[in-house]
């Protein structure tokens, strides 16, 4: 019995080590494609009219004005806490505004970029991980 049970967690930790070291490669694999999303949809610029640029509409990604929100935009892979990180609106000087844009204010409907990458990227790494069922 006792030899049963240290078979069983020997093959459990075998499995877990396959699992984790399958789940950083999708990781790694779709932090690129996150960043791509984010980029893509930060590139987009409003139509100007008079002068003007018009603004994006509530609840699609915010068009590119100044560019300083896209470049403040990086995906850190932290492979220690097996985690990838989604900062936007890092540099604080430059993009004070980007909460602003993500969650909207009592005078402007949010024009959200993180919360639809980051469900797209969730989606796409458990789709992963269930064409890797079989192979683990």
């Amino acid at each position: 019995m006792a030899n049963s049970n240290k078979i069983f967690k020997q093959d459990l930790e075998k499995f877990s080590s396959r699992l984790e070291k399958a789940f950083f490669t999708v990781m790694r694999e779709n932090s690129a494609e996150l960043l791509s999303y984010l980029t893509s949809g930060l590139s987009k610029t409003g139509e100007v009219y008079g002068g003007k640029r018009t603004s994006s509409p509530p609840y699609s990604m915010p068009y590119k004005v100044s560019g300083n929100l896209l470049d403040s935009t990086e995906v850190e892979y932290e492979e220690h806490s097996s985690r990838a990180v989604i900062r936007a609106g890092t540099d604080t000087i430059r993009t004070p505004y980007a909460r602003y844009l993500e969650y909207g204010t009592a005078f402007m409907l949010p024009r959200p970029y993180l919360l639809p990458a980051g469900i797209l990227f969730f989606n796409k790494i458990c789709r992963n991980l269930k064409n890797l069922k079989g192979k683990l």
